[in-house]
């Protein structure tokens, strides 16, 4: 829709070049065209002589006042044309501004009925594809279900066979590394990954796989001979490590204090808390403390029994004796003190059967 509307008219008109036959009809002319005061008496002087109207002045005052009016006629004429014009579209601008919009919405309507038609169209064969997929799946179904066993999730028996090793072998860097941490804060690297190694084996056994004879024998071997006790509870196994480091730790003595023994309760409830379960009563954070306060305690007193017990074991000979200390790191089992009297075949003993000895009324 383009409306123009130009009021300029190109006319013949005189209003600025006057070119009349009479000089007197010119200039009457050109000085009311100007806007100058012409009177008509001014007028009337000029028509008159001496006796009576002069024709020829007349004529061409007339004449220039005939033709003036008809060209302001023609120009008035002319612009209510064009301002009728103008109107009569202006007068149209709502009608043609509600039927482009109406176009525009139709067309508008009818473009994205047509693609959402093609998509539904689509989506349509698509659904019929995925049907004829579905068919094809369903009978190869239990193909899905075919895998190796080594892909089920589980520990191997040679995997399993393999961590117990590791275990052996990373004993007493393990609690080694435990009392490190219990004593400095630091250096708990190797206990962490023992246990992540028994949570393993923990894993296996869930899965039965110690049912195998030769897997179960391992196990019990870890347990009798080297003192490694492997549970399903995360908690239980770090509690274990930690009492095991203590109790074959040099620094021992350090639990007399209640100052230090008080930061080793921190430093390994710092490792326990997050593995504790507050659903449980044996699991939660004041359970695993109080656990701890008795295991320390049974740790000195093993401690004082010791020390104790080779006391008596000299005292029984009456200091005739010799003894040797067969260490073994953190196992109070396998570690034995021999003892080699003057006048009697040697003997040895347990270091937790010293401990024994030192804490019972035997003499």
């Amino acid at each position: 829709m383009n409306v123009s509307f130009n009021p300029a008219i190109s006319t013949n008109s005189k209003q600025n070049n006057i070119q009349f036959k009479g000089v007197r009809g010119e200039a009457i002319v050109r000085d009311i065209i100007k806007g100058a005061d012409v009177k008509p008496e001014a007028i009337m002087k000029e028509i008159k002589g001496t006796f009576g109207v002069k024709t020829e002045n007349a004529k061409d005052i007339f004449e220039a006042f005939i033709e003036n009016i008809q060209t302001f006629f023609k120009e008035r004429n002319e612009y209510a044309k064009r301002l009728n014009e103008a109107q009569a579209k202006i007068r149209k601008f709502p009608n043609e501004k509600d039927d482009a919009v109406y176009n525009a919405e139709n067309k508008m309507r009818e473009f994205y009925q047509n693609i959402i038609k093609n998509k539904d169209s689509q989506i349509s064969q698509k659904d019929k594809e995925l049907n004829e997929i579905k068919q094809y799946v369903q009978k190869y179904e239990p193909m899905t279900k075919v895998k190796s066993v080594e892909e089920v999730g589980v520990i191997l028996p040679e995997r399993a066979k393999e961590i117990l090793n590791e275990i052996i072998e990373n004993r007493v860097k393990a609690y080694k590394s435990m009392e490190d941490f219990l004593f400095t804060g630091k250096g708990q690297e190797a206990a962490l990954k023992q246990l992540d190694r028994m949570m393993e084996i923990s894993k296996a056994q869930k899965d039965g796989i110690f049912n195998i004879p030769e897997l179960e024998t391992m196990l019990k071997n870890i347990q009798h001979n080297h003192r490694v006790y492997i549970s399903s509870s995360t908690l239980y196994n770090m509690e274990n490590m930690i009492t095991s480091a203590l109790s074959g730790s040099k620094k021992v003595q350090y639990l007399e204090s209640n100052a230090m023994k008080e930061q080793i309760k921190k430093n390994a409830m710092a490792i326990l808390t997050p593995h504790a379960n507050e659903r449980f009563f044996n699991e939660s954070v004041k359970s695993v403390a109080d656990s701890l306060d008795k295991e320390f305690k049974e740790i000195i007193q093993n401690y004082r029994g010791f020390a104790k017990g080779i006391e008596k074991l000299k005292k029984r000979h009456n200091n005739n004796v010799e003894l040797e200390l067969k260490e073994v790191p953190y196992n109070n089992v396998a570690s034995k003190v021999i003892v080699k009297p003057a006048s009697e075949a040697p003997y040895e003993l347990e270091y937790y059967r010293v401990s024994s000895f030192g804490n019972s009324n035997w003499s």
